[in-house]
């Protein structure tokens, strides 16, 4: 039981550093695009706009290398 505690806490923390780092990513890009162009539109369909491109985009392209990986473990 501690050995899936231990695992379990080192993904969640891992989750969270990666979506915190992303979406401070994601706000740095709206804070550079606010200050090129001066627009507070731009800026916000850059945050919005950003993880709707990482959910539906970027999510299926990264998981599929990864499902016959996992398919093998099984």
């Amino acid at each position: 039981m501690l050995r899936v505690n231990n695992n379990l806490s080192r993904i969640l923390i891992a989750k969270f550093f990666g979506t915190f780092g992303s979406e401070m990513l994601s706000f740095a890009i709206g804070l550079y695009i606010l200050r090129r162009t001066g627009s507070a539109l731009g800026m916000g369909t850059s945050l919005v706009t950003g993880p709707i491109v990482s959910l539906f985009v970027l999510r299926p392209l990264l998981d599929m290398p990864l499902i016959p990986i996992a398919i093998k473990k099984l």
